[in-house]
């Protein structure tokens, strides 16, 4: 997905603005996230030089990231990419993500399905629409919508799982709504698709 075109932060508080801010904040999010996993796995770093196939690539970066959770839920502190690391990586980066060409070509599926995006981030936000233009508008009487996950602690991370012979009392992993509804074939959520 792609932010809309031509929003800016002037632009009025609108649907397309809403969805353009989530993307934003989510672009951030996800950027961090692979700096730090470069950073731990190096084998993830442009400079790896090496040339895989998109299949065993998401194996790779799937068998980091769990690693890494392993790591961080053992405390092991992330190692910080040097300067010069952070420069080559940058430079590779830029070669390897040549500018395209001014004239792009939107695919009518895809913005459909960014539409039906919009629509729903739009219809699910949890601050009310008044108080979206940020902290300097918003009104004591305005009020945010938290929810947090259920937390869990240590001990219950670490309980055993029950092995059941019969499969009818087995547990079963179910995922609600997997797909967004977007026109995607249905698959593990939280695997990389190819």
């Amino acid at each position: 997905m792609t932010p809309v075109p031509r929003i800016t932060k002037k632009s009025p508080v609108s649907p397309e603005k809403y969805y353009t801010n989530v993307h934003s904040q989510t672009h951030q999010s996800v950027t961090d996230t692979i700096k730090h996993l470069k950073s731990r796995w190096k084998c993830l770093q442009a400079t790896c030089n090496k040339q895989f196939d998109p299949q065993t690539v998401s194996m790779l970066i799937v068998a980091c990231c769990v690693l890494h959770n392993i790591c961080n839920r053992q405390g092991l502190p992330v190692v910080p990419m040097t300067q010069t690391e952070e420069r080559l990586e940058a430079m590779k980066q830029k070669v390897a993500n040549s500018p395209i060409s001014r004239k792009q070509v939107e695919d009518p599926k895809g913005v459909q399905a960014r539409a039906i995006l919009v629509d729903r981030l739009w219809n699910e936000r949890r601050i009310a629409p008044e108080s979206c233009a940020g902290p300097k508008k918003r009104q004591k009487k305005d009020k945010v919508v938290e929810s947090h996950p259920p937390q869990m602690n240590h001990q219950q991370m670490m309980q055993p799982q029950m092995h059941h012979e019969d499969p009818s009392k087995r547990p079963r992993i179910v995922m609600n709504n997997p797909t967004y509804c977007l026109g995607m074939a249905p698959g593990w959520g939280h695997y990389p698709q190819i």
